[in-house]
């Protein structure tokens, strides 16, 4: 299959498999963790038919201690995530 763009990037990206959000190579650990948290927002969804954000929180940032309740994650990301109104992806941008 020939390449559709005919050029060649000047920089490495990374794609979150689970966001699809492309990211330069100094910040290819925010695609991981957007990896590792969306999928275990998932399947906390999956379990608890509920979604695993902070209680009361206007802003639906996810609570890391309700997915580490499921042993869903084994870690803390040093970042904050929050939960979308569209189809409930996981982003690092606060809502407004």
């Amino acid at each position: 299959m020939p390449p559709l763009l005919k050029a060649i990037p000047e920089k490495t990206y990374y794609m979150s498999k689970e966001t699809y959000d492309l990211f330069e190579e100094e910040d290819k650990h925010i695609a991981y963790a957007l990896d590792t948290i969306q999928r275990a927002v998932d399947n906390y969804i999956a379990q608890k038919k509920e979604l695993p954000i902070i209680d009361y929180d206007p802003y639906r940032k996810v609570s890391m201690h309700k997915l580490e309740q499921l042993k869903l994650i084994d870690e803390r990301p040093e970042m904050e995530f929050y939960i979308t109104d569209e189809e409930q992806l996981v982003t690092t941008v606060k809502p407004k």
